[in-house]
């Protein structure tokens, strides 16, 4: 199965385990190792959280709007499956004066609660860039998992 059709699917139950080799890259939740989200979907980086268009094995709480200004966010924090940690939030909605702003579903991860395993050794989330990308390549990459 390949990472797109996971992403495609994110709410069903699933845990998605893989075996550290060479053959795969990806995050994992510090606690308990269950795999969260793969290199092609970490799309930005500021300070600690990391933004990713889809991850993998999570739970969602009750969603929840705060508003600022004329700014209406609506978001869930998103948990691990497997152990309940904490990994950020998902961004659902972004309202701004009554009108819905064209914007896909994204999740802020902390970076902090993941791990990457980058082939060869697992190293702290924290240190991963993601990938230099043009505009069109993340649209394209975009429009590929969604």
């Amino acid at each position: 199965m390949a990472a797109e059709d996971l992403h495609r699917n994110p709410g069903w139950p699933l845990i998605f385990e893989l075996v550290r080799t060479v053959d795969y890259r990806f995050f994992h939740c510090r606690r308990c190792s269950c795999c969260v989200a793969f290199p092609d979907t970490f799309f930005e980086k500021a300070e600690n959280y990391g933004l990713f268009v889809a991850v993998i094995n999570f739970r969602l709480d009750k969603q929840k709007e705060e508003n600022r200004g004329n700014v209406c966010i609506t978001t869930a924090d998103v948990h691990c499956l497997q152990c309940n940690n904490l990994f950020g939030v998902k961004v659902i909605n972004v309202t701004v004066s009554d009108k819905t702003k064209d914007s896909r579903e994204f999740f802020w991860l902390t970076m902090t609660e993941l791990v990457y395993w980058n082939g060869h050794e697992e190293v702290k989330a924290s240190s991963v860039e993601p990938p230099n990308r043009s505009r069109r390549e993340i649209e394209e990459q975009i429009e590929r998992i969604y």
